[in-house]
């Protein structure tokens, strides 16, 4: 199957699916109201009527964030404690929402109801689960041993050019071997993942071993795919922050909530695109 097609038919599973868009928003919203919720109010109740408020309209200078951790510094402590209970339940989310992401995926010609995507979830979350558990040694030899392997010939050659202009090109590289590295271990998972699904297998650790040869002769095809989704998310965060450069002031802060919300809610539509650009690339490679 061609690239191109793939990710036509993921467009189309998206615009199908967009009901899970809305679930996930509304849980991101929830897991962004228990983060920020506590930090909004501590400076709504110290900052709400005094000018220092008028100063969060205006940006923030580190001047005026260093007095405030120094007068708030046991508060602030305490909700950074706190937010450490919300992002372990995130976790726990995001393993689940890609069990119920691909469930409903693969389940073409059912509806997307709630029940349905949650019943995904509880279905393969377990399986899931695992995955991560398997990506942590992947990740340890890829950046702790491959990354450094590679990044020796980029220093070598930055001391050998010398300058700064030789330091900007050896550092630029070295972003782009880490995103390259990053996206080719993010396509392994995933394909793991939609394995898992599509082939209705219980073993993670096997899915994972059979996705290193499902992309042995077909890495080009699934990682320009996955790049080229990617570039489409690059831009639509591009136009976002553009628009909201241009939100100002008072009622522009409350434009940018919403706009924010939007932006969001724009996100988890790519995250299925990847997902179902890659499903439907997978099973066609199977056909």
């Amino acid at each position: 199957m061609s690239i191109l097609r793939a990710f036509q038919q993921g467009l189309a599973t998206t615009r199908r699916r967009s009901r899970l868009i809305l679930y996930l928003w509304l849980a991101n919203l929830f897991f962004g109201v228990l983060v920020l919720g506590p930090f909004i109010y501590l400076a709504g109740r110290d900052f709400g009527s005094s000018l220092e408020g008028d100063r969060l309209l205006q940006g923030v200078d580190f001047i005026w964030l260093g007095d405030v951790i120094l007068n708030q510094g046991d508060a602030l402590a305490g909700l950074a404690g706190w937010a450490l209970i919300p992002f372990s339940l995130y976790l726990v989310w995001s393993i689940f929402s890609s069990g119920g992401i691909l469930g409903r995926i693969a389940a073409e010609e059912e509806k997307t109801t709630l029940a349905a995507f949650v019943s995904d979830g509880c279905q393969y979350f377990f399986r899931f689960f695992r995955v991560p558990l398997i990506a942590i040694p992947v990740y340890v030899i890829v950046f702790g041993l491959l990354y450094k392997l590679l990044n020796l010939p980029l220093a070598a050659w930055s001391r050998t050019a010398g300058g700064p202009w030789g330091d900007f090109w050896a550092s630029t590289l070295g972003v782009l071997v880490f995103l390259a590295l990053f996206s080719l271990v993010r396509i392994l998972f995933d394909y793991a993942r939609i394995r898992l699904v599509v082939d209705r297998s219980r073993k993670a650790f096997r899915a994972v071993v059979m996705t290193f040869g499902f992309l042995g002769g077909r890495l080009v095809p699934a990682w320009a795919l996955y790049l080229l989704i990617a570039a489409v998310s690059v831009v639509v965060l591009a136009l976002f922050l553009l628009v909201s450069r241009l939100l100002t002031g008072a009622s522009g802060a409350m434009v940018l909530v919403v706009w924010l919300q939007v932006l969001a809610a724009v996100r988890q539509g790519i995250r299925i695109l990847f997902l179902a650009s890659e499903s439907h690339y997978y099973k066609g490679s199977q056909l």
